[in-house]
């Protein structure tokens, strides 16, 4: 017997959630918040909730079910109201592209800080290393030319060497999580353009990271962002000697699959009625229930 059901979804799992909903058996209408919007948590939480209670008011759904991890604390607090919550026990996006917490715990156990990328996270936001907003309230579009001309030279660098950390210039790791069927490793580059774009998104911002040494070493001007294509996932792919250093490792929509199945075993908290989800700050259960006080 099928299931109507609200699927509620950060839209960096979109191609996944719409591919569930396609081949599961029971009925899913879909909402989606925008990625990045977690830099917010309480501007999501808030946002969530009232999807959530909008939902809740239409009185045609069996379960409410949300595409979230904890998602720095965005979806700590939400409160089931008429209909269970069901959300995957997952600290963010990135156990739902690896498919289940021991895989998350085999790839990224022992370097919860490496760089990570995938085809949604792509395909949402243009920019894989962050958010523009963000990065401009940070100051992470300038160049290092407009950084020394505003703060001086000493202050510039240690302000370039704080916004490009390590990854950006060769030094740690960078992964990618690779979904069947949207990606495809050893296939042709149409096949596996999600890949092929982050591996051109890589070696352009090496690039741009690169272009003090270049200042320093008595070049008369820096390149900006639009030279280098830094930030622009489709720049030209010329590696000019970087080696982008990319572990690709395997990944599955196994939990939006099962998620949208109701198939919900130890992988998913089921909130009932009247408790609110509650944070648990460890590997294994991440998240749980508690009554709510609203």
């Amino acid at each position: 017997m099928y299931k109507r059901m609200k699927f509620i979804c950060c839209d960096v799992l979109f191609r996944m959630a719409c591919r569930a909903a396609a081949h599961t058996k029971n009925i899913i209408d879909l909402d989606f918040t925008r990625l990045q919007s977690h830099n917010e948590p309480d501007l999501l939480r808030k946002e969530i909730q009232g999807l959530i209670d909008k939902a809740d008011a239409e009185g045609v759904y069996e379960s409410i079910l949300l595409g979230y991890g904890l998602c720095g604390n965005s979806t700590a607090g939400l409160v089931a109201r008429g209909q269970p919550l069901v959300i995957p026990r997952a600290h963010d996006c990135c156990t739902l592209f690896l498919g289940s917490r021991a895989n998350f715990k085999d790839k990224f156990g022992d370097r919860l800080s490496a760089q990570w990328s995938s085809h949604g996270y792509l395909e949402r936001n243009h920019d894989y290393a962050g958010g523009t907003d963000i990065n401009k309230s940070l100051g992470l579009d300038k160049d290092y030319a407009a950084l020394v001309e505003q703060y001086g030279e000493d202050n510039a660098e240690y302000i370039w060497e704080t916004l490009h950390p390590a990854y950006h210039v060769g030094k740690g790791e960078r992964l990618y999580i690779d979904v069947a069927p949207f990606d495809c490793p050893g296939g042709s580059d149409e096949e596996d353009f999600h890949y092929k774009r982050y591996e051109r998104a890589v070696i352009a911002d090496m690039k741009t990271a690169a272009a003090p040494d270049a200042l320093q070493s008595g070049s008369s001007s820096m390149p900006d962002a639009s030279q280098t294509g830094a930030t622009n996932p489709d720049a030209a792919h010329a590696s000019d000697g970087f080696d982008p250093g990319i572990q690709r490792i395997g990944g599955s929509a196994r939990l939006i699959d099962m998620l949208l199945d109701g198939e919900w075993g130890d992988d998913f908290l089921i909130v009932p009625p009247g408790m609110a989800i509650a944070a648990v700050y460890d590997m294994e259960q991440v998240v749980t229930s508690l009554r709510s006080g609203t």
